[in-house]
């Protein structure tokens, strides 16, 4: 099995690189808009789509009594907002853009309710909150019911309790039929998830060999497995680490 490449950390131009994007439409059309800023050719293809779950009697349980709710996405901060639930003091975001969601919808200004972001990753999160946490600790976590366990595997054999919560569920754009349209004329795919793999090749038929930006391992071991390649997985899951990995796709 080749090894994953990693990029490095500084974006650089993507002129004339040709880039589809796997999102949601919201989603892609943000991602869009920076890498055309540095001209990038970017053309978007709907593949996840998102629904908020019955999760509220879950939810208030979940944060009855923890000290933390973290919000594993601006998806999970949607869903916790239409829940409507009490909720903790403090909320931990697990990169800069949730934590702006979070200022918006919950109505939750940092200075009443301290806001924690990490750089994107649930893993870098909850590095930072072991280094808050002085005891035991009561952490709701509200994320999608594909979401990673990174927080429960780094937090609990630390004595933490982590509450885990499906707000949302993603969901692969559903399978257009048979006889998909080739996927032509492009120097990279980006791939947020297997998810996201999946409501692609269920609408193009997605040719070998092409080469994949991702956003963490398990994605990956998907794009890999999909016959991609080859895969360049961004050191980190925000913008500058997806043109950083798409800028060294030249290298």
């Amino acid at each position: 099995m080749p090894a994953t490449m990693t990029s490095p950390s500084e974006p650089r131009t993507l002129q004339g690189l040709r880039v589809l994007l796997t999102r949601s439409a919201v989603d892609n059309r943000a991602w869009a808009t920076e890498l055309e800023r540095l001209g990038a050719s970017v053309e978007r293809l709907t593949c996840l789509a998102s629904e908020v779950l019955p999760a509220g009697p879950e939810l208030a349980a979940a944060c009855d009594g923890a000290a933390w709710l973290v919000l594993g996405s601006r998806r999970a901060v949607a869903a916790v907002a239409e829940l409507d639930v009490e909720l903790p003091g403090r909320l931990a975001c697990v990169g800069p853009a949730t934590r702006d969601a979070a200022v918006v919808t919950l109505g939750r200004p940092e200075h009443a309710a301290p806001l924690v972001p990490g750089d994107g990753t649930m893993a870098s999160l909850a590095q930072l909150l072991l280094a808050q946490l002085d005891t035991p600790t009561t952490i709701a976590l509200a994320t999608a019911d594909r979401g990673g366990r990174d927080l429960e595997q780094l937090l609990e054999p630390a004595g933490h309790v982590v509450r885990r919560v499906a707000v949302y569920a993603t969901l692969p754009t559903p399978a257009a039929g048979s006889d998909l349209p080739p996927l032509t004329g492009l120097d990279a795919v980006v791939l947020g998830s297997p998810s996201a793999l999946e409501g692609l090749t269920n609408q193009r038929a997605v040719p070998s060999g092409l080469p994949v930006v991702t956003l963490g391992p398990t994605t990956s071991a998907a794009a890999r497995a999909a016959g991609l390649g080859p895969v360049v997985e961004a050191t980190r899951r925000d913008l500058d680490g997806i043109a950083a990995a798409l800028a060294s796709l030249r290298s």
